[in-house]
């Protein structure tokens, strides 16, 4: 049963990107920001706790 969800989930995405190219560029966008914030943020952590 576990397959037939990973197949639905892949199938989704595709007709999400042919359909909707914008939207999921948005999403991809965000996404892309936000990890780079999440890095920006766990180096200057790391980087604060190294000063010590």
């Amino acid at each position: 049963m576990k397959i037939l969800g990973a197949v639905g989930l892949g199938l989704t995405i595709v007709i999400v990107k042919i359909l909707m190219p914008d939207v999921l560029h948005g999403i991809e966008k965000t996404l892309v920001e936000f990890f780079d914030l999440l890095e920006g943020v766990m180096t200057k952590g790391q980087t604060a706790l190294n000063a010590f």
